[in-house]
Formats: C-alpha cells, structure tokens, sequence
C-alpha cells in the first residue's frame, strides 16, 4: 500500500512539475507610482502584467491611496504595463520583485482630438463610506476645503453648517486630528487636499454618540522653511460679515512649527413671526409677536503649535488655542399683540438686548509611534478651560399700564481633562484595533436676577454637573479576496452627579454602563460595490440641555433646559450600492428616549416654555441616490434623498410622519482653468424632528473660482439665493393642545468674496494630534 502511495505521488510530480516547490516560483511584485513633475503619490493607477513572448494577460491591480501597488505573479518573464487617464502609460520588464518608483509623465495633449462621452465618476466606494480623490478630479481647483465639501455626495452645505444625508452632522477630522471650528474648513486650500472620505458608518474606535465622520487627508509636504498663507472671507446679505485669518509655518527636517491668528465680525440678521395659541378647557389665548433681529459674533482665536518627525515611524506633537469673543451682541426689537378668546387683549413692545463675553484656552499633545511590527500605538490627551458670562435685558413697554423690565446675568464655566490611548495589531491577516478612553468633565452654570420689576417665572438657579466616562474599544477589520469585514465592540461607563443650588439631585444623577456593537460587510467587485452595515449609537444630551433656568425669550414666551433629559440610545443600519455612476445609500434608525427640541409646553397661568423632552421610540427612514460624472468641461453631481420619521408625541396623540424630499443639482464647469458652478437645490415641506417645516425651499447659487500668479492668490466670487427664495422657514411645534409657530426670514441670498494668498512653501500641516473625547461637542 505504501509503494503504491508512494508511486501515485511520484507520478503527480513527473506530469505536473510546477506543483512542486511552487512557493520557489511565486513572486510578489511591489512598487509605488509618482506624477513625474510634481513627485507626488498617484493612487488608482492601472497596473497590469502580461506575459512574455506572447503578451497574453496574466494579472492586474491599482495602485492605493499611497501610489503603492502589490501582485501575486508567476516567476518568468514578463512585462509591467502602468497606465492612468491623462498621463503616458509606461511599460518596464519585469526582472525581480521589487519594481521601485515608476514616474508617469502628464500628457497634456492626450484629449485634443477626442470627445469625451462620460468618464470615471467622482468618488468611489470604501468599506464603510465613499471617498474622492482631490488631486485628480475637478476638485483640486475648487477654492477652499469648505467648498470641495459642498462638492461631495450625500454632504449638504448651508453657510458654515454641514450635514450628512439620513445621519445629521459630521465631525471632521484633518490628518486625524479633530476640526473645532468651521474657520479651518475656509482656511485649507484645496489644491492641499489629497482625499476627503465620508464615513457613514463610523467603527468602534469612533465616540459612541457619532453617526458621521469626514476625514480629510493632506498632501504630504516635501519641503523644508518658512511660508503660510492669507485669506479673507467677506459677505454681504443685508449686513456685513468677515472672517479673515494667517497661518505660519517654519519647517526644518523633522520639526514643523506653526501658528495662527483669527478674526472674525459676523452678523446674522433675521425677522420673525411667532404665533403660539394655547388652548384651555375656559379659554383660548393667541400671542403674535413680529421681531426684527440681528446676533453679532466678533472673536479672536490665535494658536500655536508644534509637530516633531522623530524617524518614519515615530512623531509626537503638541499645540495651544485661546479663543475669546470680546463681544456676542443681540438687538432685538419686538411688538406683540395678546388675544383672548379672539379678542385683542393686550399690545406691548419690546427691546431686547444681549452682551455675552466668552474665553476658552484649549490644550491637546499627541504621539504617535510604531513600537515594533505587532504594535503601532497612539497617544491623545486634552484639555480645556472655558469661561462666560452673558448680561441680557428685555424691557416691555405697554401704551397704558406700567412698564416691566427684566435683567439677568447668566455665568457659565467648564473643565475638562480627558486622553485616548490606540493600539493596532496585524493578526491573521487582518488589523486588531484596542484601546481605552478617559474623560473628567466638570460643568457650573448660574443665572442670577439683576433686576426684576414685573415678569413673572424668572428666578435666580444654579446647576453643576460632573461626569466621570470611562471606555474601552476593540475592533477587527478583514479582507477576503473581494470581500471586507469589520466587526466591533465599544463599552462606555458614565457616572455623573448634578448639583442644583449646591443640593444634590439623586434622579438627575446618571449611571450608565452599556455595550455599543458595530458591524460593517463590503463587496468589492468591478462594476458593483456594497456595504452593510449596524451600529449601536448613544446621544447624551448638551450641558445646555440638562440646566435647569428658566431664559425670557419675549413676552408670554420662555426656554429652559431640561435636567431629567435622558440619553439617546440608536439601533442604526446602514446599506450603501455603487453601480457605474450611480451611488445609493439608504439608513433606518430605531431610537429609545429619542431628544425632541423647541416642544412648547405650558409655563405659569398664560405663557409658553420651550424645552426638550424625551420620546420613549420614534424610527427614521433616509433613501439617498447621487449621480457623478463628468463629461468634457462639465462635472455634474446630482442627489435625491427622501427622508421621513416615524414619531408620535403628546395627549391627543400627534404623528411627525410627512417625508422631506431633498435635490441638490450641483453643475461645475472647467473652462481655462476657471471654476464656474451652478448650483441648485430644492427642499419639500414635511416633518422634521418635532416640528413641521411648512414651506417649500429651494435656491440658485453661483461661483466663479479662479488662479492668479502661479496658484498664489486664489479669488473665489460667489452669489447664494440669488432669487431670494430659501430665506423663509415655516416651522410649527405642536404638543398637548400647545402650537407655536415660527416664521423665519434668515436673509440667505448673499454675496461672497473670498481669498487667499499662498506665499513660499506648501505650508499644509503635518500634525496628527486628534481629540481624544467627544465631550467637547457637549461643552
């Protein structure tokens, strides 16, 4: 028996030899892929090997998102083939494993005699989210990193607000390093960016309380120096609006030092009028109010910082912000007319007046280091101080009757400390991430009653809150052939204890200890990519929200927080289909304890208080379809989204079921170098959150993007609403026989002005620091 064994495998070696030893003739090619005149990375270039003497196709790949390609190839003669629209291919011989650098050379007149059909859409799938490649796409000259966002799928601009469709606001990371302010976002130029990804189902290494994360990665700077950049954004829309800022940057060799100052003078006009009716068993009390107002914002925000490349796999870094508004002013002037049971009551004016001073200093240190080749770890720590004080008077004035005034001084000051440690391990031929998550929060806030002569419901309040989290994450990511898998586990253990009027409040003080899974599939294949993906998400509600003073917002009307708020716990599931130029996302979310803000509800004999209120379930449903490509000079991208909640609220029982459609028909034209856009978007009526939008939006924008002076000086000129026809929001709030209806004039159509002044060196950052809590979005 053992002969007969013995010679069958015999046999097997002699018919088929290169069965034998097949590891000694395997090869894995390697190389990395540059733009020969810029020397910079090119990723999703073409490489493909064929055979020799015959040339018969044996394998293919694309290069990453770092220009690196890697193929598995027979040992024997062969040919390399690398190619990419718009730059000559190159064809190398291949002689041993390692390829090395291959330098593609542009091809400028490649598209002189050809018409062009349809090309590659703008973004591509990742496991969980879409990316786009910046450098390579009409995006590189869009203007600023605030613009090439406007640009993305699924992404929604409204002035400095941004919002992910179906998952609400992102939080943005630059080079892993946590966005605090909008001003960055206006700052980066676009021509720095290298890759902006959407993620829309964030794992566990993310803050259990994201939904949405944008990461933007910068171009790797080469050279060493002094330089920075200028730029200035100014808009018109009834008042004036400013924020300009500098940036400085000396880099030699490993160490990069930097700083910057900004500036801003902001105002935000608007006019409003508030119906709200309050219906009683013996009486129906209707309050209209007609305000014209304007908020002024001016802040000063310097920074500096510094970041220390100790080798290719070691860097550490660190850096300082103080923010200070010397002034938040508000000016409102209001005239209100009071009818009970349909009869006019009462007429008052108003003026009210707000002085708000605020100042924050705000440390974060990172170190990022690959300690040997099973650990790469990462560091981040925080802190930050903030104090504030704001001074707010209303005086109504009645044309018989006394007059009535109030004055109160609200204060408000917070601490935190908080650090982040990460951990990554490659393990069965995948990625092991682990790590552990500290924060120490502490939050005071007092208002007290200066003056008082005949309001009613204002009472002096103070309210502490500390809050001890403790965490720790682990996730595992996978690739099988075409297939990618991530599955991860996030535990968050939350004490904190409140403090009213220096009184403990046993029911206000929360201890939670609870698992937050999440999972993500992805298919990669040719023509069709797709993801799924669940996730365990947590809201908690804003320091704000928990306080418990009550704020005069007009005659008859107040807010107020709500200290017995309880978290948000979210099931999400998340489906995502690419197929050619065509992008499909769709999420559900079934939410405990879901946050309702702006619900009015009864306050004293004859007003109205808003604040937030707990709903025990409510369920979302968002479908969203995104159509990119481009064709010769014209770049369209184009989104549908449908987006309808399941709530019911209050006794009779409401439902917020009506759907809010959404388009957004963006139009990007290349002609010599200049940007020139079309943009135009439309919103339906229907529910969101709580309340009903009652007004169907839609608005025209323009731009014209263009480069002087070697890319030096940008100048970007856009017009916003220039039919005016989005500057009205209807919304109304309903709740237990309660309606409060809102009707905005927001004064959107605009005129910007916007530029920049780039001089010497790339001065992108290289700091990797990133924040390391999200209890900063709470403060």
């Amino acid at each position: 028996m053992k002969k007969t064994i013995l010679f069958l495998i015999a046999s097997l070696f002699f018919l088929f030899p290169h069965l034998s030893f097949s590891q000694n003739e395997t090869w894995n090619l390697t190389g990395n892929v540059i733009d020969g005149s810029t020397k910079e990375a090119l990723p999703y270039v073409n490489v493909v090997l064929y055979s020799l003497p015959d040339t018969t196709f044996v394998t293919g790949t694309a290069t990453d998102d770092n220009g690196k390609f890697s193929l598995a190839a027979t040992k024997k003669a062969g040919v390399l083939k690398i190619s990419m629209l718009g730059y000559q291919q190159t064809t190398l011989k291949v002689a041993n494993e390692q390829v090395g650098t291959v330098s593609l050379s542009p091809r400028e007149e490649m598209l002189k005699e050809v018409v062009i059909k349809g090309s590659a859409p703008l973004v591509k799938m990742e496991p969980n989210g879409i990316s786009a490649d910046i450098q390579h796409t009409f995006l590189r000259n869009m203007g600023n990193l605030s613009d090439v966002l406007a640009q993305m799928p699924f992404v929604v601009k409204d002035n400095d607000a941004f919002t992910v469709l179906g998952k609400g606001t992102p939080i943005f990371y630059i080079n892993n390093r946590l966005v605090r302010d909008n001003d960055e976002l206006q700052r980066l130029n676009s021509r720095d960016i290298k890759k902006v990804t959407v993620i829309t189902n964030p794992g566990a290494e993310y803050d259990a309380s994201v939904k949405a994360v944008i990461k933007i990665e910068t171009l790797r700077p080469q050279e060493d120096g002094f330089g920075g950049n200028i730029w200035t954004y100014n808009q018109y829309n009834s008042k004036w609006y400013t924020r300009d800022g500098i940036y400085l940057d000396y880099r030699k060799g490993g160490l990069d030092i930097f700083g910057s100052f900004g500036y801003a003078d902001m105002n935000f006009p608007k006019k409003r009028t508030k119906t709200s009716e309050i219906q009683t068993d013996a009486t129906s009390i209707n309050i209209n109010t007609i305000s014209k107002e304007n908020d002024r914002w001016e802040f000063l925000q310097p920074e500096i910082g510094f970041d220390y490349i100790v080798n290719a796999n070691q860097s550490f870094g660190a850096r300082y912000q103080f923010f200070k508004t010397p002034a938040i002013a508000s000016d409102y002037l209001m005239n209100t007319n009071v009818f009970l049971n349909n009869a006019l009551n009462e007429s008052l004016s108003t003026v009210f007046s707000g002085l708000t001073a605020q100042k924050s200093h705000y440390v974060n240190a990172y170190y990022d280091g690959k300690l040997s080749p099973l650990f790469t770890v990462r560091l981040d720590m925080d802190y930050k101080k903030s104090d504030s004080g704001a001074d707010y008077t209303a005086n109504n004035t009645y044309p018989q009757g006394e007059d009535s005034l109030v004055n109160t001084y609200n204060s408000a000051n917070s601490t935190l400390y908080a650090g982040r440690l990460t951990v990554e391990t490659p393990i069965w031929k995948g990625m092991l991430s682990y790590g552990l998550e500290g924060s120490h929060t502490l939050e005071n806030q007092a208002l007290s009653v200066v003056e008082n002569t005949g309001i009613p419901g204002i009472d002096a309040s103070s309210n502490q809150v500390t809050q001890n989290l403790a965490a720790g994450f682990i996730s595992y990511s996978k690739t099988f052939n075409l297939f990618s898998a991530n599955a991860g586990l996030r535990y968050e253990n939350v004490l904190s204890d409140y403090y009213q009027n220096n009184v403990l409040i046993a029911e206000q003080s929360k201890r939670y200890s609870r698992l937050f899974p999440s999972v993500n599939l992805s298919y990669g294949g040719k023509k069709v990519q797709m993801s799924l993906g669940y996730r365990n998400t947590v809201n908690r509600p804003t320091y704000d929200n928990l306080k418990s003073s009550v704020f005069y917002m007009a005659p008859y009307a107040y807010a107020s927080g709500n200290p017995l708020l309880m978290p948000t716990y979210t099931n999400s599931l998340t489906y995502m289909l690419k197929w050619k130029m065509f992008t499909l996302m769709s999420s559900y979310d079934w939410n405990q304890d879901y946050i309702a803000g702006g619900v009015p509800q009864p306050y004293l004999d004859d007003a109205m208080i808003i604040k937030p209120i707990n709903i025990p379930h409510t369920q979302h449903l968002a479908i969203n379809l995104n159509y990119s490509s481009t064709y010769g000079i014209w770049h369209p991208s184009w989104d549908a989204s449908v987006n309808k909640d399941y709530m019911e609220l209050g006794n009779p029982v409401m439902t917020f079921n009506k759907p809010v459609l959404y388009f957004n028909f963006r139009n990007n034209f290349n002609v010599k170098g200049c940007q020139l856009g079309l943009n135009v978007w439309l919103k339906s009526k229907g529910n969101e959150d709580a309340s009903y939008d009652g007004n169907i939006r839609w608005a025209t924008n323009l731009y014209i993007n263009k480069n002087f002076f070697h890319d030096k000086l940008q100048v970007n000129l856009s017009g916003n609403d220039i039919f005016d026809t989005s500057s009205r929001y209807l919304m109304t709030f309903s709740y237990n026989g309660l309606t409060s209806t809102w009707d905005n004039y927001m004064y959107k159509r605009s005129i910007v002005l916007e530029l920049h002044y780039n001089f010497n060196v790339k001065q992108n950052s290289r700091y990797k620091g990133k924040t390391s809590t999200d209890e900063l979005k709470r403060l």
